[in-house]
């Protein structure tokens, strides 16, 4: 992926609440801007009701006619009625038409609380390396401010790319959260102020580097490397920057891996105040 990639199929979750309507909106923005298709996808839990997945099927039907209508950039929208598990059928039907993005909504809902839980997002990015974008609040308003969770060089230059592809940027901040550890320490001598100056060092390299590569965009950046947890790292850094969108990308195994599995996954979708793009990639 480069900071060239654009969009050309983009799926969305919906179980017709508030929560998803903010996804759907957008999926729709996104969608229009790179003249993607656009896939419209329900999942039935309740698998021996006819009527409403007839409901259901009729819900999506009108949705995707009021697009074609209002967004004729859309390349097409298509969509998807699926009877199962949220997270493995939103996979599953991502894989088959190789999505690009996948758009979830953040709130939990009256209607159809699987798709929406944390819970599930979670089950998403262990079964799909594709990003994922948890949507928090309904805006067309490009994302301006970005926040970059930054795990190591290499996963650095597939966040920055990622962030850039869903954004019309004006500002980006990375952030690096480490603690170091035996082999940091037997390097740098014990000095733990040279630690962070080299973490410190090749973050603001990094971010250099990419700004060189799209140097036809105008944008600020700033790098941060802290020293403690990661998720109390990234609180603080939402709390100060008050970024549009999060961006994370880790090694499904590794690394940043656990602010994609578990506790933290949680406390990042539940708690924040902003979107998130998140993406797991192939460890090596």
């Amino acid at each position: 992926m480069t900071g060239n990639w654009t969009m050309q199929r983009i799926l969305v979750a919906t179980d017709f609440s508030s929560g998803a309507a903010a996804a759907l909106q957008r999926a729709q923005s996104l969608a229009s801007l790179n003249c993607a298709e656009l896939y419209l996808v329900h999942i039935d839990t309740r698998r021996d009701d006819e009527t409403d997945r007839a409901r259901a099927g009729r819900n999506l039907k009108a949705i995707a006619d009021a697009e074609a209508i209002l967004s004729p950039c859309i390349a097409r929208v298509r969509t998807h009625l699926a009877t199962g598990e949220p997270a493995r059928c939103i996979a599953e039907i991502a894989d088959h038409h190789d999505a690009d993005l996948i758009l979830v909504g953040a709130h939990h809902s009256a209607g159809w609380k699987e798709i929406l839980l944390p819970t599930v997002a979670e089950q998403l990015l262990r079964l799909t390396r594709r990003p994922v974008l948890v949507v928090r609040r309904p805006s067309k308003a490009p994302y301006r401010r970005l926040l970059v969770a930054v795990a190591d060089s290499v996963l650095a230059e597939a966040a920055l790319d990622l962030a850039l592809s869903v954004t019309s940027l004006n500002e980006m901040v990375a952030v690096h959260a480490f603690v170091p550890n035996l082999r940091d320490r037997i390097l740098a001598g014990g000095d733990v102020g040279r630690i962070w100056r080299d973490k410190q060092e090749i973050l603001e390299s990094t971010l250099q580097g990419f700004a060189a590569r799209n140097s036809q965009l105008r944008f600020s950046t700033n790098a941060i490397a802290v020293d403690g947890d990661t998720l109390e790292v990234l609180r603080q850094a939402e709390r100060d920057f008050s970024p549009d969108l999060t961006v994370i990308v880790t090694h499904a195994r590794r690394g940043l891996a656990k602010a994609l599995h578990g506790s933290i996954a949680d406390a990042l979708i539940e708690e924040g105040e902003h979107d998130l793009l998140l993406q797991a990639t192939a460890a090596d």
